[in-house]
Parts: structure tokens; sequence; C-alpha cells
């Protein structure tokens, strides 16, 4: 009943920040009651998606918009600038990310708290060449790819190259952490994180726009009117692609499953 569903403040940068300090706030409790109630917090850093920032903090890549201009967008324009606001934008939230972990650190909580940073949906800049820019256009893997960063109370620093998808992170929680021992596909479309099972195909979207991913990165997309395209990694057409029905029939009952 007491989650915070906004944030005060005029910019995202003020929302941004605020978030920071009053979780910081809140380790003063939590660092004395953790062990007796664990606790669970969510913080939403909005700076990337607003591409929003002071001129003054836009210095630390060059050369960058000062503002998203997003009427100058076109197949043929130079990214570089509208890229470099994204990245500043970026580079600020991971300062802000900084101050969170000094803080765990200095109310020696660090080594009992998972810390997971990702994000909800990559961010586009035409990197296909199809004027493509921002989220929600295409399931291609630049909207698609997402930054994950695990902190793992006691567990050496490793780097994983297997696919992995979001729906894993729920099963890895649940089973390290929470105490649950029966099998992850009980409640999960997903696997543990470290699982190097084969997740294909991969569902992506929403009850309204999905896809399945194959294994070689081509897009089986449903569209919103009932029609389905057929894409390469690279959203370019791919007129003679056989759909496998068998390998459909299994992955619409996957989608479904958990529907009710």
């Amino acid at each position: 009943k007491d989650v915070r569903l906004s944030t005060e403040g005029n910019t995202s940068l003020a929302r941004d920040t605020k978030i920071t300090r009053d979780f910081i706030s809140s380790l003063d409790v939590h660092s004395k009651t953790a062990t007796e109630k664990p606790f669970f917090s969510f913080l939403f850093y909005d700076l990337p998606h607003s591409f929003e920032l002071p001129k003054e903090k836009l210095h630390k890549f060059q050369p960058s918009w000062e503002y998203a201009q997003y009427t100058n967008l076109n197949n043929n324009l130079d990214p570089l600038p509208f890229w470099n606001l994204y990245r500043n934008t970026c580079y600020q939230t991971d300062s802000l990310l900084g101050y969170i972990f000094s803080a765990l650190e200095e109310y020696e909580m660090i080594d009992n708290t998972v810390v997971i940073i990702t994000g909800d949906h990559g961010q586009e800049f035409n990197e296909n060449k199809k004027n493509y820019w921002g989220h929600n256009g295409n399931f291609s893997k630049y909207q698609l790819q997402v930054p994950l960063i695990c902190h793992f109370p006691n567990e050496e620093p490793e780097h994983h190259n297997h696919f992995t998808t979001h729906y894993d992170i729920v099963p890895t929680l649940m089973k390290k952490y929470l105490g649950v021992t029966n099998s992850t596909s009980d409640f999960s479309m997903g696997y543990m994180l470290e699982d190097t099972v084969d997740r294909y195909w991969h569902i992506v979207g929403s009850e309204l726009n999905y896809a399945f991913i194959t294994p070689n990165g081509d897009i089986i997309e449903k569209k919103s009117e009932g029609t389905i395209d057929i894409t390469d990694s690279l959203l370019n057409f791919n007129k003679g692609w056989q759909i496998d029905m068998v390998q459909m029939e299994k992955s619409i009952k996957k989608l479904n499953r958990f529907l009710k």
C-alpha cells in the first residue's frame, strides 16, 4: 500500500537524483532491520529515456545535441550527435548508480544485497538503415538488447556470452534467494541466468504486437491487424522463408501458457 508511483521534480535529472537520495536515506532503516526483514527496492531511471540534460552536463561525449531534435531525423542523418546525447544521459545515470553502490558499501550491506541493473528495451539509432530511431518500432536486436549487470553476493565476477532474456531474472531470484525449490517451468518461461540452454524461439512484444526470434536472428512478427511479417535480423524481408509449423505451434502454446 505504500508503493510510490511518482516522484516530484521538474526535470528527469531532478527526479532521478531524488529517487537516488531517497533510496540512500532509506538504507539507514534497512541496514538495521535487513537481517530480520529483507527489503526490495525498484528504482526506475528516466534520464536515458528522456534525452534531457542541462547544457553543462553534456560535456562527456561530443559532438552532442542539446536536446532530441525529432523533426530532423531521417535515413541520411549522421546519428552521432543524437547518440552522444543518449550516452551523456547514460553517463549521468551511471554516476547516480555510483552513489548507490558507495552507500551500500558504507552501510556494510553490499555483501548481502542483490543488485540488478538492466533496461526495459534497447534504443535504436538507425543502425539497420531503415530510418528507425528509439524504441517500440521493431523487434531487431537494436531495440531488444539491454545491459544486464548483476551483483550477486559472494560470487566471483563473471562475463557470460550466452543468450539470456528478462524472463531469466525471476527464476534466478526465486531459486537462489527466495527458497523456491520446484521447477522454474512451473512459474516462468525463463531459466537460470547461468543456464546455457537453448532459449529459442524467443518471445518478445506485448499482447497486441509480438514476435518470435529464431536462433539465427530471423524475426517472425505478428502484426496488430493479424498478418505475419518475416524478416532477417537486419529487417530485410525473407520472402522465401518457410515457417516451421511444429515450432510455431509450440511457441504459441508457450506464449499463452500463463495467460488467464
